[in-house]
């Protein structure tokens, strides 16, 4: 990463901060609409591209989905 930057905001769900590092540029790309998530942060986890997506951290999601599944 040449120009990393942090991303902490709270999650929606469960309310505590979290961060993500990623690229300027890849940011400042994925703002633009310059490509897929995917593609513009592949040293991301899917949880984090998740994070930067929607704010809500991976804890959240976790909380989200927590009965799903059970019978």
């Amino acid at each position: 990463m040449q120009n990393p930057v942090n991303i902490t905001e709270n999650c929606r769900v469960t309310g505590e901060a979290y961060s993500v590092t990623v690229d300027s540029g890849d940011l400042e790309r994925y703002k633009n609409g310059d490509g897929l998530i995917q593609n513009i942060f592949p040293y991301l986890n899917a949880g984090d591209r998740e994070f930067i997506k929607t704010g809500i951290s991976p804890k959240g999601w976790e909380i989200m989905f927590a009965d799903e599944g059970e019978d």
